[in-house]
């Protein structure tokens, strides 16, 4: 087989790989060629191009360019912490079941056949 790889032809450990660290990869060398050969046939009569575009077709060409600058995001998968427990949230979930409960004995004092207030 050949250097750095085992029989079944995959790299063995410790395998540098084949390109130099702080290579430009074949994609990026074809991107900043596009990009070159674009600017170079725009240089002479961009100003003048751009502004004859009407501006839907001026945002739908600086969105599409951009993509070519703005580097490309990652997923990034999302935890949600756990909520922690203190005392100060066990002393308000206290209150709020108090208040509930009281709010429960108002509505039984008054009586289902009982009109509320709020009903001419």
């Amino acid at each position: 087989m050949s250097e750095g790889r085992n029989s079944g032809g995959k790299f063995t450990k410790g395998h540098t790989g084949f390109k130099p660290k702080g290579a430009i990869s074949r994609k990026t060398q074809k991107q900043e060629q596009f990009l070159n050969q674009m600017f170079a046939y725009f240089d002479a009569n961009m100003v003048e191009t751009l502004r004859a575009l009407k501006p839907y077709q001026f945002m739908m060409f600086y969105i599409n360019i951009n993509q070519l600058f703005t580097p490309k995001l990652k997923r990034v998968p999302y935890k949600q912490d756990p909520p922690q427990e203190t005392e100060e949230t066990e002393e308000i979930v206290e209150m709020q079941q108090k208040e509930v409960s009281k709010q429960k004995a108002e509505i039984a004092m008054i009586g289902i056949n009982e009109k509320p207030k709020w009903i001419a």
